[in-house]
């Protein structure tokens, strides 16, 4: 695992200062950052700030007030979110940790799906390399793993209409079927750009690809409400398709 290089940009600066001032409000064993950042796929106008806490004790209510205002005094367009893991709890996959993303609290696992990134293309931020504090994800777990993801989630968010109309939602479906789909054939991880290039396997059409390209190069991207509407039928129907055969066949998708 690389160390953190807080001289590349913005990003890395954000996410440095912002360590700086969490080890001054709470014990933290581990700091790490996973995600776009950490394999170099990460877009300002796009991507998220993906950490990961491995903490001594779980956060009591007056921790996380603290974290809280910190986690507020963050610019929101930096996108910075972290969910704190604490020590005793990091082996198991299915417990729900706090987690600040989007401007709120709320709690959720840290997935086998995070923890592989994070044990592959993780970089420190604070503390040891991170397979020192996380246990490990076999090829199993990882395929076990983004099949609970396709059950969970993808399956309670392919019925919300309304979900699809939204560009972020469109892209983030896409490539993710993409994504899994390779990672349940051949163990990989792809970024999101990787991912992209996969998109004609799904049956996306290159005007869709496209569109998606741009938006990922920073772009605007002006779609019509008609356009947004066979969009989204589009979108929802191909990702319920994808989600269908990778869960029949979740090793051969």
């Amino acid at each position: 695992m690389a160390g953190l290089n807080v001289d590349a940009g913005d990003a890395h600066r954000a996410v440095r200062q912002f360590a700086d001032r969490l080890v001054e409000t709470v014990p933290v064993d581990g700091l790490y950052v996973g995600g776009s950042l950490a394999t170099g796929d990460h877009r300002p106008w796009c991507s998220d700030l993906d950490l990961v806490a491995l903490i001594p004790t779980p956060l009591d209510r007056r921790v996380t007030g603290l974290v809280r205002r910190l986690h507020g005094s963050v610019p929101t367009e930096l996108r910075l979110g972290c969910t704190y893991v604490p020590r005793e709890e990091a082996a198991d996959v299915a417990v729900p940790h706090p987690t600040w993303s989007h401007g709120q609290f709320f709690r959720r696992p840290l997935t086998a799906v995070a923890r592989a990134d994070l044990l592959r293309h993780g970089l420190v931020v604070q503390g040891p390399p991170a397979a020192r504090l996380i246990p490990s994800v076999d090829d199993a777990q990882l395929r076990a793993g983004v099949v609970d993801e396709l059950r969970g989630y993808w399956s309670q968010v392919v019925g919300r209409r309304s979900f699809w109309l939204r560009d972020e939602h469109v892209d983030l479906a896409l490539l993710t079927m993409a994504r899994a789909r390779i990672t349940l054939t051949s163990g990989e991880l792809l970024t999101k750009s990787e991912a992209l290039e996969r998109l004609a396997d799904l049956g996306v059409q290159p005007d869709l690809v496209e569109e998606i390209r741009r938006r990922r190069a920073g772009e605007s991207v002006d779609v019509g409400w008609g356009r947004r509407l066979r969009r989204a039928r589009e979108a929802r129907r191909l990702t319920s398709r994808a989600m269908t055969r990778m869960l029949e066949t979740p090793t051969s998708a």
